[in-house]
């Protein structure tokens, strides 16, 4: 199955995240302390509102919400809050990696990766998408970044890592819909995607 690879344009109106959590509270007994249960697997969801937009714009995205709602979809984040700069070409760093920390090289001497920044992982041609926890100045292009949420699938030594154009693939959670007004335009175009992996 080929994802499909959302438009560009026009970018959205807004756009709400929040984290598939695995995890739980678990109640102590009798009135005991409650704790949390952290599960492996977590990961990200989005949902999106795109402009009134062209008929000729409402197309293209029609076509590729309806197509990517059998096949998966590939949008690229917006990060309008945070500045991407120049990374550079940033790999893992060695082999076996797990948990909520990433070792990484490559990347351009110097560059600031930022706290709520977005990044993918990709790994066996798939991108995982994760969220820088903490501010880290790279040294000589490398060092140790704190994730969120952990790691989901082992990568390799020397995956590539997209701080520049991250993407969220998932599925579509809803059938996607629009409405065309008096005026041509076409509002309340809506959708969500889920990571699966």
């Amino acid at each position: 199955m080929t994802l499909v690879t959302l438009p560009a344009t026009p970018g959205p109106r807004s756009v709400a995240w929040s984290p598939i959590d695995f995890g739980g509270t678990m109640q102590g007994p009798l009135g005991g302390s409650a704790q949390r249960v952290n599960r492996l697997g977590n990961r990200w969801r989005c949902e999106v509102e795109l402009p009134a937009m062209t008929p000729a714009d409402a197309r293209k995205w029609a076509a590729a919400l309806v197509r990517g709602l059998r096949n998966g979809v590939s949008w690229q984040i917006r990060q309008v809050t945070t500045p991407v700069g120049l990374p550079g070409s940033p790999l893992v760093n060695g082999a076996d990696q797990a948990g909520d920390s990433l070792v990484i090289d490559g990347a351009r001497a110097g560059y600031s990766v930022q706290a709520g920044q977005w990044f993918n992982v990709t790994t066996g041609g798939n991108n995982y998408l994760y969220q820088v926890a903490e501010f880290v100045k790279l040294s000589g292009g490398a060092g140790t970044l704190e994730i969120e949420p952990p790691l989901r699938a082992t990568p390799a030594d020397n995956d590539p890592l997209n701080f520049a154009t991250p993407v969220i693939e998932g599925l579509l959670v809803d059938v996607p819909s629009w409405a065309i007004d008096a005026t041509r335009l076409v509002r309340g175009v809506t959708f969500a995607i889920e990571e699966v992996r």
